[in-house]
């Protein structure tokens, strides 16, 4: 009984444990979301714990995910994944100089854009250095703080944040949120009215998945004939291409 009873003790400690070291990991995102109205909710990931914020900031649907590894000696291992729905226009992708390109996206080198302190990579790279080079873009973009990856990809702007709980504070963190809001405003603008038309390929600009008309329903905008999934047309409600402004589209 005396064994029984101390391995109960233990097993009531380290639970205590575990629980304090969660609940203090959560506490970093309830602190930098002071101030905005949303619910928090908990979820789990391979090998590490997930802390989710829903709310809304300056009028638009705000997700942030915040995922770590509650064991680890160094608590720094975690990241934090900003999420804003956007009407998407192409897709884009911002990451810092020092990231090496990932090798799935080899393919895509020869179209990068530079923007301050990141590479961009579009599957539209005019349109993209038109929007990146805009004054009010590049203001924005140096408002961002330590910002390891900002994407706009499948009608969400995520921007990715690791060891975030070392680098961001709640001041940073909101100065962020009101870059990337004034950012999507911008994008969803669309600075220039000039259309950038995109050649007929094999991919889906929105999801970026190969256009198979054998298995789905291939449509093409009625302004700018740029083809994309009936689907994906459906979920973003627009066209993708900078510069057009039909939501509309016809069998090809």
């Amino acid at each position: 009984m005396e064994i029984l009873s101390q391995l109960v003790i233990i097993v009531a400690l380290l639970a205590a444990g575990f629980y304090w070291l969660v609940v203090t990991n959560e506490a970093f995102l309830q602190a930098i979301c002071e101030g905005i109205s949303g619910s928090y909710h908990r979820g789990d990931g391979i090998g590490r714990r997930m802390y989710f914020f829903r709310g809304k900031f300056a009028g638009r649907n705000l997700r942030v995910e915040y995922r770590f590894r509650p064991f680890t000696r160094n608590r720094r291992q975690d990241e934090l994944e900003i999420q804003i729905p956007v009407i998407q226009k192409f897709w884009m992708r911002l990451v810092t100089r020092s990231i090496p390109l990932p090798a799935e996206e080899e393919s895509f080198a020869e179209q990068e854009v530079p923007a301050g302190p990141f590479l961009a990579h579009s599957n539209q790279p005019q349109a993209a250095r038109e929007f990146l080079e805009t004054p009010e873009i590049l203001e924005q973009l140096a408002k961002l703080g330590p910002v390891t990856r900002l994407e706009i990809y499948r009608g969400t702007l995520k921007a990715l944040y690791q060891k975030a709980s070392d680098q961001l504070y709640r001041a940073t963190f909101q100065e962020a949120l009101e870059a990337i809001v004034r950012m999507i405003d911008a994008y969803e603008r669309q600075l220039s009215f000039k259309l950038n038309a995109v050649p007929a390929t094999e991919s889906c600009p929105y999801c970026r998945g190969r256009l198979n008309p054998q298995t789905e329903t291939i449509v093409e905008c009625t302004q700018c004939i740029t083809r994309v999934h009936k689907a994906c047309l459906n979920e973003n409600r627009h066209c993708t291409t900078w510069g057009c402004g039909s939501s509309t589209a016809q069998p090809c």
